[in-house]
């Protein structure tokens, strides 16, 4: 059993067993295993509520004690040991009406849509395009996903992994599509209809006072959904414009500053407000805000580079990677030598790469780990070799070597890989062959974490790695007021999964502001036909054009085109429609659908 296993899903099974091999001589066993199993069916299927839980544990008690045979004695054991281990997926199923393995098929619309972090209706945006209503199509995302231009240029896509077209041929490419509908629109529709057509969407003014201190993924997100839901919002950024690592971590080549702009400004069209040049700790305190402020939230980011900790590390000519790209941001000249040592195989160190190349010199990623094992985007990764970074893998850095203050090279230790870690890598082993890689500067890109000198001041609850510790239901921390997410709370993430935090936090904060479960009420009442597709396209999954290798490496222009309408649409064309189900739920609101509670259903 790995991630794609429900605990809770687990345990119904085996109980399911033994409620159909009791002999029913003993009412402890006959109907005692029958309400169990009655409630781990409701709790798979999203009826359940907290007080089954203990209802759960004590039957497991009664049946295991009072039973005449081995079959009752232990048919409780799975259910008090996936309780025991794995409590936290049977309240997810409770509280957030959630099966994050995929499982229970009633708690999510389809496989793409339960990995998404921001939980995207994709079948839905992918239906109305083939259906040619495009201005529908976009409605559904930027609801869904406040950021898709930027998203569908640099989300990790987990959708794909899971995406059923795969037993096919390949998976349908979700990111490019809902990039096709943001651009479309963005350059259809000026910035003031689009404003109009959300704003309709808007609920009346609560007056309650929110404060978000960041504007990366997770505070641009909260902001957005926040001031739909009629809230007050102010975002409180220490940089001179908002964005946070959209802006100043990520280059143009992948993310342009104008694509950008565009989100920013339907998100100021909703009434967000941004206080920029407005540093936490340095010109406002946490006090003053929440006592300015009905809630704050806490969305600081990871800007605080994780130190490599080799004899060398701070000769001159040694940079952090995101200190790296956002001097290159903001303008200023880097002098980068002629050959650049890259440590690292995440998204930061390959970004870092091809600025590095994009500045003339020659790059090399040195990764501690084999290829198949890095962290970055492995479309991304590609790309950068194709615009000519070498890569070296199986390789540990020892020391930085210099001269007079300077590096001169970098050397390391070749690995093998040994045994596997918790995240199902294997840990590199160093081995007494070591050898020199030549180079004038070094980027060090891993890992990022809260600046502790900021965390250090907030006066809140900190878990040992230094992020903040909140509630996993609730995001508050250890002051109820203050709400914390995204990479803050995970630690260094990816921009959809800090965007999916803002998402909840805003939900979760006028729950507890408004005394209301009125999130869902945002989106749009969309019909589109639910019928089983007789037919998909068939021929290549269809990619954006990318501008040729030799071309790239020396062009700070965007690397990647925007699919055709004809593109986009035979994609779209190629989806099978898992959403679709024989019994569909029919939720409160007498809308059909599967759709979690922090979404609308979307009506057939």
């Amino acid at each position: 059993m790995d991630e794609d296993s429900c605990m809770v899903n687990i345990a119904r099974f085996f109980m399911d067993f033994c409620c159909d091999e009791s002999c029913g001589k003993c009412p402890p066993c006959r109907v005692g295993t029958r309400q169990m199993l009655d409630i781990l069916e409701r709790i798979t299927n999203g009826h359940a509520g907290l007080d089954d839980l203990k209802k759960l544990e004590e039957l497991s008690v009664v049946v295991k004690d009072a039973s005449l045979c081995g079959l009752g004695q232990t048919a409780p054991n799975p259910v008090l040991t996936t309780l025991r281990y794995f409590r936290h997926e049977y309240e997810e199923h409770i509280r957030e009406h959630r099966c994050t393995a995929g499982v229970c098929a009633d708690l999510f619309v389809s496989p793409c849509e339960n990995s998404c972090p921001l939980h995207m209706n994709i079948p839905g945006f992918l239906q109305l395009l083939k259906e040619d209503r495009l201005d529908d199509a976009f409605d559904l995302v930027i609801m869904d996903n406040p950021l898709p231009a930027s998203t569908g240029r640099v989300c990790q896509h987990p959708c794909e992994n899971r995406c059923r077209r795969q037993t096919v041929d390949s998976a349908v490419n979700m990111r490019e599509v809902h990039r096709y509908i943001a651009d479309t629109i963005f350059e259809k529709a000026s910035g003031e209809q689009l404003v109009t057509r959300l704003n309709q969407r808007k609920m009346p003014a609560t007056g309650r006072r929110i404060g978000i201190i960041g504007s990366g993924p997770t505070g641009l997100s909260a902001a957005f959904y926040l001031s739909l839901l009629g809230h007050d919002v102010t975002v409180y950024e220490s940089a001179e414009e908002p964005g946070g690592m959209l802006r100043y971590a990520l280059p143009d080549y992948r993310l342009p500053t104008e694509t950008l702009e565009h989100e920013l400004a339907l998100i100021r069209g909703v009434g967000v407000k941004f206080v920029c040049n407005t540093a936490l700790g340095r010109d406002i305190t946490l006090e003053k805000l929440t006592n300015d402020h009905d809630a704050v939230l806490l969305a600081i980011g990871t800007w605080e580079e994780q130190n490599l900790g080799v004899p060398g590390g701070d000769l001159k000519g040694v940079y952090p990677a995101l200190d790296f790209l956002n001097r290159v941001s903001h303008g200023e000249k880097i002098e980068v030598g002629k050959k650049v040592a890259v440590i690292g195989g995440g998204n930061a160190a390959i970004d870092s790469a091809r600025t590095a190349l994009r500045l003339g010199a020659d790059v090399t990623i040195v990764y501690r780990r084999a290829k198949e094992d890095m962290p970055a985007i492995v479309q991304e990764t590609e790309e950068a070799l194709e615009e000519g970074v070498r890569l070296i893998t199986l390789a540990a850095p020892l020391q930085v070597l210099g001269e007079n203050g300077c590096v001169t090279g970098l050397e390391v230790a070749k690995t093998i890989l040994g045994k596997y870690d918790s995240q199902g890598r294997r840990k590199p082993i160093t081995t007494n062959e070591k050898y020199v890689v030549p180079c004038d500067t070094i980027i060090e890109a891993i890992g990022e974490k809260v600046e502790g000198a900021v965390a250090g001041k907030l006066g809140l609850e900190l878990n040992r790695s230094g992020t903040i510790k909140v509630d996993p239901w609730t995001l508050q921390t250890s002051n109820p007021k203050i709400y914390a997410g995204g990479d803050a709370v995970t630690g260094a993430a990816n921009v959809t999964t800090a965007m999916g935090f803002g998402k909840k936090a805003a939900a979760i904060i006028d729950r507890q502001l408004s005394g209301l479960d009125r999130f869902r009420q945002l989106w749009p009442r969309l019909e589109y036909s639910n019928a089983v597709p007789t037919h998909t396209a068939e021929g290549p999954r269809q990619i954006g054009k990318l501008v040729p290798g030799d071309e790239r490496r020396s062009s700070w222009s965007e690397v990647s085109h925007t699919l055709s309408a004809w593109e986009a649409k035979s994609e779209a064309m190629r989806c099978l429609r898992c959403d679709i189900k024989a019994h569909p739920a029919v939720e409160e609101n007498g809308h059909n659908g599967h759709q979690h509670n922090l979404q609308p259903a979307v009506k057939a």
